[in-house]
């Protein structure tokens, strides 16, 4: 089976949408797959080739104020005028991811696509609205950081043993577990968990060409109030080391916005 997957995050790298695109394609092992970053022109003719080999498309994308980026939209409209006049009858899946907590905050969005699918007579089989989108794209570095964290461990006690003269590689790595690597990957793998599911399960439905009820999903293992307060870091920090925003600006009200408001 030929399967074509459009990733149509604007993001140029660390995109969410991108990332469960390859999860998607390591369930597919066996199968030809191919991914397409959406972005370009460029993307688009790779794309169009594509169109006429293939015997399932898939979206994967992020949901940008209920909808579909808005770089994306020109090309679907012509996308959808190719696949009427070339009469393509392949099937249809998307894999929406938003940042807000709640899977189903992508229904609208999932909706886009099946109208899409409507316009360009090819059949829409449903798809996965997947919740905290912008986090479970974060964390996937978690068994990194872990693993940082136990070579800095490995590197200081090395460091004191060559003080004592007492180096050795048994001796170093006598009762030495490490934990923050197995704490950092499980909460990887846990946070994440609720994804692969409802993407394993995409994958079987896509196997057997039958339609896939749209499932909505989120951060497994992971409270509400907890997401609230990892999202406000990341954020918090974001707004500061990439977009130069200082912390006490980000109290302060736009007394123009406020007036208008109230008028």
């Amino acid at each position: 089976m030929d399967v074509l997957i459009l990733s149509t995050s604007p993001r140029k790298s660390f995109s969410t949408s991108l990332y469960f695109s390859k999860i998607l394609k390591l369930f597919l092992a066996g199968h030809n797959v191919e991914i397409i970053l959406l972005r370009s022109a460029f993307d688009y003719n790779r794309a169009i080739r594509q169109l006429d080999k293939i015997d399932v498309l898939v979206f994967a994308t992020p949901v940008y104020v209920d909808s579909v980026p808005s770089t994306t939209l020109e090309y679907l409209e012509k996308m959808e005028q190719y696949i009427t006049a070339k009469k393509y009858k392949f099937s249809v899946y998307t894999i929406a991811n938003c940042g807000f907590y709640e899977g189903n905050q992508c229904r609208l969005a999932l909706k886009t696509y099946e109208l899409w699918c409507e316009r360009a007579d090819v059949k829409f089989l449903g798809g996965v609205g997947i919740g905290s989108g912008v986090m479970l794209g974060f964390v996937r570095i978690l068994p990194l950081i872990g693993l940082a964290i136990t070579a800095i461990q490995l590197m200081i006690q090395a460091v004191v043993l060559c003080f004592e003269n007492t180096f050795s590689f048994p001796l170093l790595f006598a009762g030495f577990f490490p934990a923050n690597f197995v704490i950092q990957t499980a909460l990887w793998i846990l946070f994440t968990l609720g994804a692969f599911v409802h993407i394993f399960n995409l994958r079987t439905s896509i196997i057997k060409k039958r339609n896939h009820v749209c499932q909505y999903t989120t951060a497994w293992f992971c409270p509400r109030c907890l997401f609230v307060c990892m999202a406000s870091l990341y954020w918090f920090f974001r707004a500061l080391f990439i977009h130069g925003v200082m912390p006490w600006t980000l109290f302060r009200k736009d007394k123009e916005y406020v007036d208008s408001l109230c008028k």
